[in-house]
């Protein structure tokens, strides 16, 4: 008997989670036949057919706040870590300075890749794009130029 039980709460329980919700904000925008993704301290995630979108509890109406248990304390607090990781980042990862790309300049195919891969993974994607691009351009022959163009062709046809 109490394995039927089990198995009737956890039914009841996945399928209120499958079923979607409609929204809508202070401001009368509304979000409907959505499912709530995740809840984060600042607000909702919301997917549905069009996409995934965030809602800050800000602009949800006060019964919507209190039933995902919304704390203005915790969204600042998290605000705030935030903060300060970027802070810890940009000053672990400085961006390239003009002084810098300078002496790239005389730097061989193979060094630029170098350089546009690190540039990538700190997220600096401008400085990673004007590298490969000048791979492209200053040695077309190369087996670095030979990798863009693999690349630029392969995001190409997923597009």
């Amino acid at each position: 008997m109490i394995p039927r039980f089990r198995v009737f709460v956890l039914v009841v329980f996945f399928a209120s989670i499958a079923i979607a919700d409609d929204f809508k904000t202070i401001d009368g925008k509304e979000y409907k036949n959505v499912k709530v993704k995740r809840v984060e301290p600042d607000g909702i995630v919301l997917s549905s057919k069009s996409g995934i979108s965030k809602v800050y509890f800000t602009e949800l109406p006060k019964e919507v706040q209190e039933r995902f248990h919304y704390s203005p304390e915790k969204a600042t607090a998290q605000a705030k870590e935030q903060r300060a990781q970027a802070n810890v980042s940009a000053t672990v990862n400085p961006p390239l300075q003009p002084s810098s790309t300078a002496a790239i300049d005389s730097q061989g195919p193979a060094d630029l890749m170098s350089h546009a891969e690190s540039a990538l993974g700190r997220g600096q994607f401008a400085q990673s794009t004007e590298l490969l691009n000048r791979i492209v351009s200053e040695h077309p022959a190369s087996r670095q130029a030979q990798t863009v163009y693999d690349l630029r062709s392969f995001l190409r046809d997923k597009s």
